[in-house]
């Protein structure tokens, strides 16, 4: 089978229809079988419990009968001494005894059979005996027929069992119509069962069950006996109605199949009309928004969906559903043009982001002096920005020959705001520093240069230096920028804990504290941001100044390049996959005077 043929398949399997189908037959079934089967065993019990009643009765009926219409005691005797007189009797014609009945008739008159007794009947011939015999039969027979056809075939009998106590039996009549009790066959019924009947005639109504006959029997079959009153006790004769329940069960089993098979008829017909109404109302609809959402995955046509769910108008909540599915398609639609256009925006910001970042990488220094350049110093500065673009800023230039201007500086905020704010203030540094302007009125001016256009009240904290790298005198400025850290020749880092001013673009009107710094040969300057010690990793631990210092020390004597990379490394091994919060500036610088 090829996968198509397996897929269409496993769908035909996993359909509603098709598992709603199964399960209405399932539970169809189950009640039929539970039905069906409470209906068997109850019928059984209640017809069992009617017929063994019914053929109590009969049998009583037919003592009855026995007593009041016919000689029975001679009747028994006779038969009981002519075992073949009821075979015979059974098959011979009633006209073969017309002769000897017309002969009774002028003998006794009309009338004579309501006069017998015993003491008459045995001065007849043998003839008219056995003619009697045939009479007393076929009137039994008749009773016999009418039993069976008011129990429609269920009763057995009556079947007249006589003999002596501890005795075998002998059939002297029967009356049945579909085995073959053979009159004159023993019958084996336990000599105890004999002899309890037998010893207590007067008990009319007896239950017993008789093994198979000789007639080919194979089922047991429920019997009924009626004792007759021998008068000395020595006769013990029954008369016995059984009730075959072998045919009665098969009677009531094909009662019960007839039933359920009206019943599953009608439940088909019913099931036809269900299955239609859940087609037509549940379904169809449902196999709608299935292939109105299989086309939405597989072209993303939204209008189809739309106008497929809208279709559906089934007042029911397949109907809603369907609406509910039509609204959160063209609400998903909505989101997927504003998601793209949001991203197309995204697109466009991250470009000029981008863009904004080359601009400011441009506008810091990018060619570090070296020894090679100037044997008085060695300088390097690096920044990391948390985002695309930076409020961090580093810069150094010349102001005349001999003196070095450094400056770093840490914009309040984040992103493009603190990135322009930040070319502002690298833009007043280079215009205001000039020879003949003192460092605290270089910054006091780019103060008021940023406060004058500060409507978005950002601040930034600067920290400047002015190096003479001919005598090593250095002038500094720190307004609320972090603690440099000096290292002095053949020593180690250290924090510089000068006092420190208000940053810049607060208040128009600050001045600002000048420190005086002499730099000797071979000593090491470092300045950074707050993103170096304030640097967080995934427990919120800040990575401090005693980390900072102790990765300094640890390349003190290594280049300027090596030392940033070896503290961005540290810092970065600290924070390990915590995001990075702030900017990450740093600069180095190696004085090693005019030698």
């Amino acid at each position: 089978m090829s996968e198509t043929g397996k897929t269409k398949k496993h769908d035909r399997k996993g359909s509603l229809t098709t598992q709603v189908i199964g399960l209405y037959w399932c539970v169809l079934i189950l009640i039929f079988g539970i039905n069906g089967l409470l209906m068997y065993r109850f019928s059984m019990r209640q017809e069992i419990l009617y017929h063994r009643q019914t053929a109590a009765y009969s049998a009583a009926d037919f003592v009855r009968l026995m007593e009041e219409l016919m000689p029975s005691q001679w009747l028994l005797d006779y038969w009981n001494a002519h075992p073949e007189a009821p075979e015979l009797a059974r098959t011979t014609d009633i006209e073969a005894y017309r002769d000897v009945f017309d002969g009774l008739d002028e003998k006794l008159g009309e009338g004579w059979e309501f006069t017998l007794s015993s003491d008459d009947i045995g001065t007849w011939s043998p003839e008219e005996q056995q003619a009697l015999s045939k009479y007393c039969y076929d009137d039994l027979q008749r009773y016999s027929d009418v039993a069976q056809e008011e129990s429609r075939g269920v009763l057995e009998g009556p079947i007249i069992a006589c003999g002596r106590a501890g005795e075998a039996p002998r059939v002297c009549f029967s009356g049945s119509r579909h085995y073959d009790f053979r009159p004159g066959a023993a019958l084996d019924i336990p000599e105890d069962q004999l002899k309890q009947l037998g010893a207590a005639p007067d008990q009319a109504l007896t239950t017993i069950r008789i093994a198979p006959g000789t007639g080919g029997r194979t089922a047991p079959l429920s019997v009924v006996a009626c004792s007759f009153d021998a008068g000395d006790g020595d006769l013990a004769a029954y008369v016995m109605m059984g009730v075959d329940e072998v045919t009665l069960k098969q009677r009531i089993m094909g009662t019960t199949l007839r039933m359920i098979g009206i019943d599953a008829l009608i439940s088909l017909l019913l099931g036809f009309v269900l299955m239609h109404i859940l087609y037509r109302r549940m379904l169809c609809p449902v196999t709608s928004i299935q292939k109105g959402l299989h086309v939405y995955v597989e072209n993303g046509d939204t209008a189809e969906v739309v106008k497929t769910m809208d279709s559906i108008q089934a007042g029911n909540e397949i109907g809603r559903l369907a609406g509910d599915i039509g609204d959160m398609v063209r609400r998903m639609e909505a989101q997927v043009r504003a998601r793209q256009q949001l991203e197309d925006r995204q697109e466009k910001l991250a470009a000029e982001l981008e863009h904004a970042a080359r601009i400011q990488a441009a506008m810091l220094p990018k060619r570090f002096p070296d020894r090679a350049q100037d044997r008085r110093l060695e300088l390097y500065a690096a920044m990391a920005p948390a985002r695309e673009v930076g409020g961090d800023l580093y810069d150094f230039f010349m102001i005349d020959q001999d003196r070095l201007a450094l400056v770093i500086a840490d914009v309040s905020g984040k992103g493009i705001p603190a990135a322009l704010f930040m070319m502002q203030a690298k833009t007043l540094f280079r215009e205001i520093a000039r020879p003949d302007v003192p460092i605290d009125v270089i910054a006091e001016r780019v103060n008021r240069g940023l406060c004058a256009f500060n409507e978005q009240q950002q601040f930034i904290t600067t920290w400047m230096m002015i190096v003479d790298l001919s005598t090593g005198r250095a002038l500094e400025i720190n307004a609320g920028h972090t603690k440099p850290a000096l290292c002095r020749a053949q020593g180690r880092y250290e924090l510089v804990r000068n006092l420190h001013d208000l940053p810049l673009g607060l208040m128009d009107d600050l001045t600002f504290t000048v420190h005086e710094w002499r730099l000797e040969p071979g000593d090491r300057l470092f300045v950074y941001t707050d993103g170096v010690h304030e640097a967080e990793n995934s427990a919120e631990e800040q990575y401090g100044p005693a980390r900072l210092l102790s990765a300094l020390n640890e390349q003190r004597q290594a280049p300027q390049k090596e030392t940033l990379a070896s503290v961005l490394d540290s810092v970065r091994a600290f924070t390990g996959p915590a995001p990075q919060t702030d900017d990450i500036t740093m600069l180095g610088m190696t004085y090693f005077g005019d030698q």
